[in-house]
């Protein structure tokens, strides 16, 4: 049977017990030794990712959760040391819109039959230190407010937490513009999205240009 390292966040207000294993139990049906893993927090994810990159050759290491917790997971892999595994359970799952899944049971087949395809990922370097993105980055508003997210409100309002948090920041945002340059051309914004991905939010298709499977990626001023 393929081995998978399953990374569950027990954190996530989507996740059960249950659901861990209907999970668990759908990917042994589908031929894969599922081995899970319940970190405690991002740093704790990421250090159990790493060091199943050092320690294992090629793990499938398969994020189970929302858009942030596949990015935490990313942040914790080794470039070309690890293929990466999704099964969506979030609020927005945009990453599963930009791969076209629409369930579990479709994501644990895919992981069964589907063969492995390198994607590009974005870094954003600051004086915080970097970051690896799999889908966008945004700058300015649009950052501000997926960043005043909160856990409580997305767990009781699912996708209407952003629109909370979207109030909030508008309402005390001091309206600066930003000075965008890409090499190519130069524009004044409020806010900039840094695509690696055409889809933001769900179905919405943002980019025009790029996708996860090639390389550069666009940038969308607002």
């Amino acid at each position: 049977m393929q081995q998978a390292h399953v990374i569950f966040n027990p954190s996530s207000g989507s996740y059960s017990v249950d659901r861990q294993q209907q999970i668990l139990f759908a990917l042994n049906r589908g031929g894969i030794s599922a081995k899970p893993y319940l970190p405690f927090g991002e740093q704790e994810t990421m250090a159990v990712v790493r060091e199943l990159c050092v320690s294992q050759k090629l793990p499938l290491i398969v994020a189970v959760g929302g858009d942030g917790t596949i990015n935490t997971v990313i942040n914790g892999m080794q470039p070309q040391r690890a293929t990466l595994g999704v099964i969506p359970l979030g609020t927005a799952n945009v990453l599963a819109w930009e791969l076209g899944i629409k369930s579990i049971e479709e994501a644990v087949q895919r992981l069964a039959t589907g063969t492995p395809r390198p994607f590009s990922v974005g870094e954003v370097t600051t004086a915080n230190g970097s970051r690896r993105f799999l889908l966008m980055a945004g700058i300015g508003i649009d950052g501000a407010v997926v960043a005043g997210v909160r856990n409580t409100e997305t767990r009781r309002l699912g996708k209407l937490a952003y629109l909370l948090s979207a109030i909030r920041e508008i309402w005390r945002w001091d309206a600066s513009l930003l000075a965008v340059n890409d090499g190519q051309r130069s524009c004044s914004c409020h806010s900039v999205i840094v695509a690696n991905a055409a889809h933001y939010g769900g179905p919405y298709r943002l980019a025009q240009q790029t996708d996860m499977f090639s390389e550069g990626v666009e940038l969308v001023p607002l």
